[in-house]
């Protein structure tokens, strides 16, 4: 069996073909350079808002119990 050693290249020749840039920090300049639509940064929100409870006013049993407390009177 033959043996093959590769060349390692040269830290100058890397450097032309890859490019570091610097970390940005900041999540939400990030989170929108990374959005490809406008649908990407509401979907973030959303996944992000704290959804509320309902009232109790909003419930169907006392809105039931508020159209029997109206029929009695």
């Amino acid at each position: 069996m033959m043996s093959v050693t590769g060349q390692m290249p040269k830290a100058t020749d890397l450097r032309e073909v890859l490019s570091f840039k610097k970390p940005d920090l900041n999540l939400r300049r990030r989170r929108l350079d990374a959005a490809l639509t406008i649908d990407d940064p509401r979907t973030i929100a959303r996944r992000r808002t704290p959804r509320t409870k309902p009232s109790q006013g909003h419930t169907a049993r006392s809105a039931k119990g508020c159209a029997v407390l109206a029929a009695q009177t």
